[in-house]
């Protein structure tokens, strides 16, 4: 994890290639930051704005650090 920390190339790998939903297209698995991206869905979308309106960074911040998990776990987060 600490390698992937300290490696952009790796961080960007794992946030726009590697993960793919269960969720599939034409009996594909989507890509979530692509779908999430370019969808016309507009569940999706208000949803996307929801949490847009109601994110409290700081909130979610206290809770990863209050979390028990390593450092280099937290670290990963933000």
């Amino acid at each position: 994890m600490q390698i992937i920390i300290n490696d952009r190339k790796e961080i960007e790998n794992r946030l726009y290639v590697f993960p793919n939903s269960a969720l599939k297209e034409q009996n594909k698995k989507i890509n979530y930051f692509s779908f999430l991206s370019s969808t016309k869905e507009k569940n999706c979308i208000a949803a996307m704005e929801y949490v847009e309106q109601h994110y409290e960074e700081e909130a979610i911040r206290k809770i990863i650090n209050e979390a028990p998990i390593s450092d280099v776990k937290k670290n990963s987060i933000f």
